[in-house]
């Protein structure tokens, strides 16, 4: 239907435009025809379509959900209102219960891989939220303002690199004539 649309404008006007101004009336009229078919529309994302941790259950998805509904209704009550109190005592005995949910998953979850090191890392790791994405690594590298593509090529100069650096930090050391087994004469101070 885009295309269609397209086709059926008439793109004479170009012809009589400089590059610019021709590159901007198509776009524009490009834009607007899209606009027109497939507008964006804005959506709601309800909440409870979040996903949840392993942990909770549907019973403390529900006694959340009745959390909220208990916080406004008590909203602007005062602090002794029996909706407030009892807003105050579900809210920790929910929090109480959700805490002790989660420790008893993280528990049966370590203690299935407990015999697996590789496995228990892989579990903290996603816990903590880190992940290793090799793919990230680029395919180039620069090196003296010349660009390597050529995978062995890196490999050679990632070799080389590491290869050198102790050298190279030992020739960047000053030298001196002193003798690293003669004890100075008097003992060095250092301000505090």
């Amino acid at each position: 239907m885009i295309n269609e649309n397209i086709a059926a404008h008439d793109w004479n006007i170009i012809d009589n435009l400089n590059c610019d101004e021709s590159c901007k009336h198509f776009l524009i009229t490009t834009e607007a025809i899209v606009n027109k078919i497939a507008p964006i529309k804005e959506r709601k994302i309800k909440h409870n379509t979040q996903i949840n941790p392993e942990w909770v259950t549907k019973g403390i998805t529900n006694s959340s959900n009745k959390l909220r509904k208990m916080y406004k209704s008590s909203i602007g009550l005062d602090p002794l209102n029996h909706k407030v109190i009892k807003y105050k005592k579900y809210r920790q005995t929910l929090n109480m219960i959700k805490r002790k949910a989660k420790q008893l998953h993280l528990a049966k979850l370590f203690q299935d891989c407990s015999h697996d090191m590789k496995k228990t890392w892989r579990e903290l790791n996603k816990l903590i939220g880190k992940t290793s994405n090799k793919h990230n690594l680029t395919d180039q590298f620069m090196l003296d303002n010349k660009i390597l593509l050529n995978p062995i090529e890196i490999a050679n100069s990632f070799c080389d690199f590491f290869s050198k650096v102790g050298s190279n930090t030992a020739d960047n050391i000053p030298s001196t004539n002193m003798d690293v087994y003669e004890t100075p004469a008097t003992p060095s101070t250092c301000d505090l």
